[in-house]
């Protein structure tokens, strides 16, 4: 009985070795961070909550309150704290008592990499090309029934991988574009920044409030007419040359749903245009791009795309979700490189898996990006400047 359960030992503690032997690189790689995010021009006391749903998902027609918000964060906290069995607890001690030598910090960074999803571990261990990103993220698109497209641009060197780029409901992803026509007419002298534009702003990006976008819209006529004013959202978006993209009714009342049977529509591709504008300064203006990145990094509906960024990294996004959608776009900042990500599912038979899916392919693409040689990177970018010039 003795040698059988020394053997059991050494085997955890082996595994536990192995399993941290392979994921360091990614595990410490926020320990060089700092500088960087010292650099960063953004504000640094914004911390991103990450949190899942298990049951229920807000859909468009509600406004995300952080009451709801809460029940997201409570779920996941008590998913964490699930007791742990004891044959594992075993393994776990054993681990850090032969590590116990090396200091402290070999325990913690077990621990938390015992914390890591799975999904991160089987993503961590691929080395993709771009190429194989692209091939992997279309076979996997490809094996979902529902509506599904994808656009990831990476902004270091400028490479795109767009699938089924159409135009689909956009539930709150429509809020991206309100908020540009808001910030257009106050560049034009139109409208004033005060108090109260600063709170609607608020309201309908960091939280997803309805109420806020109709009166935004309305704020955009004169006679404070929300009709009148959506053409103005309209004209605004086909000036800016956002090809998919249409706000046919207001959200959630009713008396503002001037054509029930159409939804508001935006692509993945629209989304990642905007917000690569917002990333270089050059939507609106430098001063109004600085703002809306403000308010997408403050963002408090984090349980997509967010959820599946480590604290090494920064994300502002937006997202959209109704009853059968579930939609995110989102600006990733890393140590490695910054991307543009969209992602859009409509007419999902289960929100939960399709949650579960988009994180998949988020977890996949930024593990891609914290693996890849970044002296490569910097060879491509070298040689398409010269090509340039």
């Amino acid at each position: 009985m003795t040698s059988k359960k020394l053997k059991k030992t050494f085997t955890a503690a082996f595994l536990s070795g192995c399993i941290l032997s392979q994921n360091f690189p990614a595990l410490a790689a926020a320990s060089d961070t700092t500088d960087w995010l010292k650099e960063s021009p953004f504000r640094q006391d914004i911390t991103t909550e990450k949190s899942t749903p298990t049951e229920s998902v807000p859909s468009e027609t509600e406004t995300v309150s952080p009451e709801t918000l809460s029940t997201f964060q409570t779920e996941a906290e008590t998913e964490a704290e699930t007791e742990i069995p004891e044959e594992s607890k075993s393994s776990n001690n054993t681990a850090s008592f032969l590590m116990a030598d090396n200091s402290d910090t070999f325990s913690q960074i077990l621990q938390e990499a015992t914390l890591t999803p799975s999904y991160t571990f089987d993503s961590l261990n691929q080395d993709f090309s771009w190429k194989e990103l692209k091939t992997e993220l279309t076979r996997r698109i490809n094996s979902y029934s529902s509506k599904w497209s994808v656009y990831l641009k990476d902004l270091t060197t400028g490479n795109v991988i767009s699938i089924n780029e159409r135009a689909q409901e956009s539930a709150s992803l429509i809020k991206l574009y309100v908020m540009g026509a808001v910030m257009q007419e106050i560049q034009n002298g139109n409208l004033e920044m005060n108090d109260t534009t600063k709170h609607l702003l608020d309201e309908m990006i960091t939280v997803s409030d309805n109420s806020a976008t109709n009166e935004l819209v309305r704020y955009l006529n004169k006679d404070h007419d929300h009709k009148k004013g959506m053409k103005k959202v309209n004209a605004f978006i086909k000036a800016q040359g956002f090809e998919y993209t249409h706000e046919y009714n207001g959200l959630e009342d009713t008396s503002l749903w001037y054509d029930a049977d159409t939804k508001n529509t935006t692509s993945a591709k629209d989304c990642g245009r905007l917000l690569e504008r917002i990333y270089r300064g050059e939507f609106i203006s430098h001063l109004a791009s600085r703002q809306m990145e403000e308010l997408l990094l403050n963002q408090q509906v984090t349980y997509k795309i967010p959820s599946t960024i480590p604290s090494e990294s920064r994300v502002a996004n937006k997202t959209g979700e109704t009853s059968d959608c579930e939609n995110d776009a989102a600006i990733v900042y890393t140590p490695k490189g910054d991307y543009i990500l969209c992602i859009m599912s409509c007419e999902v038979s289960s929100k939960s898996s399709a949650v579960d899916s988009l994180q998949e392919m988020s977890s996949l693409i930024y593990s891609y990006f914290m693996n890849r040689d970044t002296s490569k990177v910097s060879r491509q970018v070298e040689a398409t400047a010269k090509e340039t010039d």
